[in-house]
C-alpha cells in the first residue's frame, strides 16, 4: 500500500487550518480499501514525519471521512446485504493481492470454508426469512470468532470463507474448531417480533487449506498467479469440507491431512455430476 505522508514541518494553529493535507489513497484490486489497516500505516507515517498527536487525529479523521465517502460509492457490488459481509466477487478480487505481498515476505497465511449443515431443512421446514435470520446469525457467529486482520466473505448460498493472514495450518484450524464450537451452542430463535418461538440448534462443517501445505503438494505454486494460488487454497478447503460433510457433519477436516479421501469423494461427486447431467 502507498501512502503519501505530509512533509514533516512544524505547524501553526493558523497553519494547521490553512494547510491542506493531501489525502492518502488506499487502493486494492477491483477498487476495495482495507480501512483498518490503512488507517493504523497511516498513523504510522504521520508519527514519523513528526505530526503531534492531535494533529495526527484531526487528518487521520478527515481523510478516514473522505475515503469512507468514496467507499460507499463502489462497495454495493462487493457487499453481501443479507450478512453485510464482503461477497463472492469481492474476495476473487481482494484476497490475491493480499496474497501478493505475502508471498513476497514469504508469509504464511490459510483459508477455511464453512458450510451451514442441512440448511435446505430449515429453508423447508421454517421458510426463507428464518433461513436468512439463520445465514446473519452464522455470519455474526463467525465475525466474532475471527480476528480484525481476518478476512469473512459470504461465497454464496450458506456457504462462508474466511481468510486468514500470518496463519499457519494448525492456527486456521483453532479458529476453525472455535468457529464451530460457537455456533453449536447457539440458539436461534424462529418467532417474530421479539419472540423466541421454535429454538433452532445449528452446526457447520469446516475445511482447512493453507499456503504451506499447499506447496507440500506443488512446490512451485509460487511461481503461479496469486488468483491461481486462491483458486487452489479453495478447491482444498472445499474438498476438505465435502469430507466433513460425508463423515457426520459438525467436523473440522484439513485438507492435507485427509487429501486422498477428499480427493476421492472428489472424484466421486464429479462422476455423479456427469451422470446426472447426461440423463
Amino acid at each position: 500500500m502507498n501512502i503519501e505522508s505530509p512533509k514533516q514541518q512544524e505547524l501553526t494553529e493558523e497553519q494547521k487550518e490553512k494547510e491542506e493535507m493531501r489525502y492518502r489513497v488506499m487502493k486494492l484490486k477491483g477498487g476495495m480499501y482495507d480501512l483498518a489497516y490503512g488507517e493504523k500505516e497511516y498513523r504510522e507515517e504521520l508519527a514519523k514525519d513528526g505530526i503531534k498527536e492531535k494533529l495526527i487525529e484531526k487528518i487521520s479523521d478527515r481523510d478516514s471521512t473522505k475515503e469512507l465517502e468514496k467507499l460507499e460509492l463502489i462497495k454495493e457490488g462487493y457487499k453481501d446485504k443479507l450478512t453485510e459481509l464482503w461477497n463472492r466477487k469481492a474476495f476473487e478480487e481482494h484476497i490475491p493481492p493480499i496474497i501478493d505481498g505475502l508471498k513476497r515476505k514469504n508469509g504464511k497465511y490459510s483459508l477455511i470454508m464453512i458450510d451451514c449443515d442441512d440448511f435446505k431443512i430449515i429453508n423447508d421446514t421454517y421458510g426463507h426469512l428464518i433461513g436468512d435470520r439463520v445465514l446473519s446469525e452464522l455470519a455474526g457467529a463467525i465475525k466474532k470468532n475471527t480476528r480484525s486482520s481476518d478476512y469473512v466473505f459470504r461465497y454464496g448460498g450458506e456457504e462462508f470463507v474466511v481468510f486468514f493472514p500470518d496463519t499457519d495450518s494448525e492456527n486456521a484450524f483453532n479458529f476453525a474448531e472455535r468457529i464451530r464450537e460457537y455456533i453449536k451452542k447457539m440458539d436461534i430463535g424462529s418467532g417474530k417480533d421479539g419472540e423466541r418461538g421454535i429454538i433452532i440448534n445449528k452446526t457447520v462443517s469446516i475445511g482447512v487449506f493453507d499456503a504451506d501445505s499447499l506447496k507440500k503438494i506443488n512446490n512451485k505454486i509460487n511461481d503461479d498467479s496469486s488468483d491461481k494460488i486462491l483458486a487452489e487454497l479453495s478447491e482444498g478447503a472445499d474438498r476438505a469440507m465435502y469430507v466433513a460433510k460425508e463423515i457426520g457433519k459438525n467436523k473440522t477436516v484439513d485438507y492435507f491431512d485427509n487429501r486422498d479421501e477428499a480427493d476421492r469423494l472428489a472424484e466421486e461427486k464429479k462422476k455423479k455430476e456427469s451422470q446426472n447431467n447426461s440423463l
